[in-house]
Formats: C-alpha cells, sequence, structure tokens
C-alpha cells in the first residue's frame, strides 16, 4: 500500500506506506510528531510523539512517557 498526498488538483504519490508528519507549536515552539500508515482499512495513526503540551496540543488521557 502506497501513500498519497493531495492538495487542490495535484496528488503525489509519497513511495511508502508509513510517514511521519512533524511540526512546531507557532508560540510554545512544543515539537509534535506523528507517525501514519497506509492499511487495507485506510490510513491509521500509529504513534504520536510530543515535547510537553502546549495551548491546544494537550496529550490525549491514554499518553504515556516513554524513555524520557
Amino acid at each position: 500500500m502506497t501513500l498519497c498526498l493531495a492538495a487542490g488538483a495535484l496528488a503525489v504519490s509519497l513511495g511508502a506506506s508509513e510517514i511521519t508528519l512533524a511540526w512546531r507549536h507557532s508560540v510554545q515552539q512544543t515539537l509534535w510528531e506523528e507517525v501514519w500508515r497506509a492499511g487495507p482499512d485506510g490510513v491509521t495513526l500509529v504513534e504520536a510523539r510530543i515535547q510537553g503540551s502546549g495551548a491546544g496540543m494537550e496529550a490525549p488521557p491514554e499518553a504515556r512517557l516513554v524513555d524520557g
């Protein structure tokens, strides 16, 4: 399974079944990363990594700290 990104009329095949999206909070500069995987049921969030919570970026209740 291959992931594709689409924006407007443009679609790009990434040639991968898993991607990591990363960004920083615009004010607090907190790093947030998400790993997404394509499978038979569509695209699924596999893992999320955050440096800490920020305005509008709270970790879900089931989140846990792993390796510091």
